[in-house]
């Protein structure tokens, strides 16, 4: 019976009365008592974790027998605190205040301050660990949950790839439509984690990398969709010799493909922006590579989609609403500043995308009906003593050319264009590559891309001399709409990158007089114009005045030795060399009057190996001067010891003189001049070469001395660097742009 006294019994009663027996004694309290012990409770938990605290405390210093004596320790310890909430029961109100007050002073004191936080610390810490067992056991889970899901999700994907390269349409769309559902349940599969998993995985580097990339793919997922809707938009447009015909309304037909493009790329631009930020170190190393490379081809594709936008708003502004279109059929065999010379001329109407009126014939026919007589440019006199609609393209800027060729045209009968095209036999023949030969049976000629220029050219001039010269072109058009209409898809793919290739190259340019269209024709640089720039610039334009086809046979070089001095001038020294091809024989011989443009400013030093040739001006009194021409002729002067015009036009200086190269030679000319600016020591320098519309790629030289100076940074394909100098080679079948960065030694 007494050690059962010994024990410490705390209960209460029905009367709410509490009862405390220890060691035989017996403590009773009522209501206020009661109130009592609940003040004292902070005070027993307060000795519990302080005596916790200092356990921790003393197993860190002492371990083995000290960890012995401090739990012995604690264990009397609680039963001092229980002792001491039995005695505080026995005292009134007010003392138990007080014993709170002086109880809470120890949390101020820093070894209780030290001890208790330790505890709460390991309580923490064991609460954490269990807690991150079940995270991790449901991360896994739902990493297997995603990793399925997300397979599936890519081989919808490789899927829809296959389906598209086996023209099932039907079946691409299907595979990516489940594609962009298999994604959009993996990332519903992560939003429904739970919310301290997904905070805890927010931060985590390897988290923000999969989001990211789960999003990517499930944009361009949707987008492949997209594009098959869009591919269906394209195939209800049929190309017929009339013209384009379509199922549904042409304007809301267009308005769809529009929302269409739209969607698409915006989502590129999204995915690729995500893409931007996966770190591919965060992945697993088996999917680096891909994902690299997806990186790389999401923004290829990006960019090229983006350009597809502009080309698609820009076909849309020609083909929405009613036009009068000029297309102007040059001959680059006779080259001339704006591509070739004119001989057809064809006129359209556009309404709403069908062709209608589409008229071609001999420029021959037109320059017949005017009676106005024009003085031409001065070089012009050595073929013809007027200005005609087919040597009206003579300025080195194409939109200057098509505004004087509308004039023309308006003034031997024709409507005002409000657009006009220019293209050389070199689109033709790409076109014959993708279509096939194309015959015509009234002239017992079959062409093909090999042939079409010299056939066409036979067939103009020599074989059936008493039909109009031009007839054989006007019935080959019609055909060759047909057969482009009839073009498989893959046909359409090489067709439209023959055009893209043309463009580049200004064998097919475009004017408008609509100045919103133009600007957006010439930020595609569609438009043949000489560009603005306040660095080096070169263009070198050639005029065969000589009255021969012979341009496609000549070979031309362009070599550009720029030396920048001590004092930071710049000297360019420009030689071209021009080799005939052609058999030494009558008419085989190239006669051109060569204009080359450079900075305004420059100064002309020399020129040589060019011929010397005066045309006397024509005697006006019964001609019209043109007041472009006479602007532009009134401020140029010759260089008397070579023969160099010395003008301006566009923007730039000119240096022009006459070059003629029998068939079977070869012939160099040199020019030297100054540039009108000078080149810090350090700093960039940067040339832009522009190619001449309907001009056939050519093999271009560059060479840069700069001394006492480094080159830190060039944009070339190809460089040779050498002692304070460097120099590269490459094909100008485009415009170029050329820049280097240089430093002091």
């Amino acid at each position: 019976m007494a050690k059962r006294n010994k024990k410490i019994k705390l209960y209460i009663d029905s009367r709410f009365s509490i009862q405390l027996r220890w060691k035989g004694e017996r403590f009773k309290a009522g209501r206020r008592g009661l109130k009592s012990i609940l003040l004292m409770l902070p005070d027993a938990l307060f000795d519990f974790f302080y005596n916790i605290g200092l356990l921790v405390i003393t197993a860190l210093r002492w371990i083995g027998k000290a960890l012995y004596n401090a739990c012995y320790y604690i264990g009397n310890a609680y039963l001092r605190s229980i002792a001491r909430i039995a005695l505080a029961l026995t005292n009134d109100f007010n003392r138990t205040r007080k014993f709170l007050r002086l109880r809470l002073r120890k949390l101020l004191e820093p070894e209780l301050a030290k001890a208790l936080a330790i505890c709460l610390l390991v309580l923490l810490a064991g609460s954490a660990s269990f807690a991150s067992l079940k995270l991790t056991a449901k991360g896994l889970e739902l990493k297997n949950k995603i990793l399925k899901i997300a397979n599936i999700g890519s081989r919808n994907l490789q899927a829809a790839k296959d389906a598209l390269s086996a023209q099932d349409w039907a079946g691409a769309e299907n595979r990516f439509l489940l594609a962009y559902q298999s994604f959009n349940e993996s990332k519903r599969q992560m939003r429904s984690t739970g919310m301290l998993l997904n905070q805890l995985l927010n931060v985590v580097p390897q988290k923000q990398s999969a989001d990211r990339l789960l999003e990517a793919v499930t944009l361009l997922s949707q987008s492949g969709s997209r594009l098959v809707e869009l591919y269906k938009g394209f195939q209800q447009v049929h190309v017929t010799a009339e013209g384009l015909s379509t199922e549904t309304p042409f304007p809301e037909l267009l308005a769809e493909m529009d929302r269409q493009i739209n969607a698409v790329n915006a989502n590129l631009d999204r995915a690729n922006k995500l893409l931007d930020g996966v770190d591919v170190n965060h992945l697993p190393e088996q999917y680096r590579e891909q994902v690299l490379m997806a990186k790389g081809g999401v923004s290829a594709l990006t960019d090229s989609f983006g350009s597809l936008k502009d080309v698609y708003d820009i076909v849309s502004e020609i083909l929405l609403g009613q036009k009068n279109v000029l297309v102007l059929f040059e001959n680059n065999n006779e080259l001339r500043p704006g591509g070739g010379f004119i001989g057809v001329t064809g006129n359209f109407r556009i309404d709403n995308g069908r062709i209608d009126n589409f008229h071609i014939g001999s420029v021959y026919d037109l320059d017949g009906q005017l009676t106005e007589k024009i003085v031409p440019p001065n070089p012009i006199l050595n073929v013809n003593d007027r200005w005609f609609l087919r040597d009206s393209n003579w300025f080195a800027s194409f939109p200057e050319s098509a505004k004087k060729t509308s004039v023309f045209y308006e003034k031997e009968g024709g409507e005002t264009p409000d657009m006009v095209v220019a293209l050389t036999q070199s689109v033709i023949s790409d076109i014959l590559k993708i279509t096939g030969p194309i015959t015509l049976s009234k002239y017992g000629a079959t062409f093909d891309s090999e042939n079409f220029v010299e056939k066409m050219q036979a067939i103009s001039t020599i074989d059936r001399p008493n039909d109009s010269p031009k007839q054989a072109l006007a019935d080959f058009f019609p055909v060759l709409m047909q057969k482009i209409g009839e073009l498989e898809p893959q046909g359409w793919a090489a067709l439209i990158e023959a055009l893209q290739q043309n463009l580049n190259g200004k064998q097919l340019v475009f004017y408008s007089r609509d100045n919103e269209l133009q600007s957006r024709l010439s930020a595609m640089r569609w438009t043949g114009e000489v560009a603005d720039t306040d660095k080096d610039y070169l263009q070198v334009i050639t005029a065969n005045l000589g009255g021969t086809k012979t341009d496609l046979y000549i070979q031309q070089e362009v070599s550009l030795k720029i030396a920048i001095n001590e004092k930071g001038e710049i000297i360019d020294e420009l030689t071209i060399t021009r080799k005939n091809n052609l058999p030494k024989m009558e008419n085989t011989g190239n006669l051109s009057f060569i204009r080359v443009l450079v900075p305004e400013g420059s100064q002309f030093i020399s020129s040589s190996g060019f011929d010397y040739k005066t045309l006397d001006p024509l005697d006006a009194k019964d001609y019209r001067l043109d007041p472009q021409v006479t602007e532009l002729e009134k401020g140029s002067v010759r260089d008397l010891s070579s023969g160099t015009m010395i003008g301006k036009e566009a923007g730039k200086t000119t240096f022009g003189n006459w070059l003629d190269v029998k068939g079977g030679e070869s012939k160099t000319v040199t020019l030297t001049y100054k540039l009108p600016f000078k080149q810090k020591n350090t700093g960039s320098y940067s040339l832009l070469i522009q190619k001449q519309p309907g001009s056939l790629p050519q093999s271009f030289n560059l060479s840069i001395d700069f001394p006492s100076r480094a080159a830190v940074w060039n944009n070339f394909d190809t460089v040779d660097l050498r002692e304070a100098g460097l120099a590269t080679q490459l094909i100008l079948d485009k415009d170029r742009f050329l820049g280097v960065i240089l430093d002091k030694h």
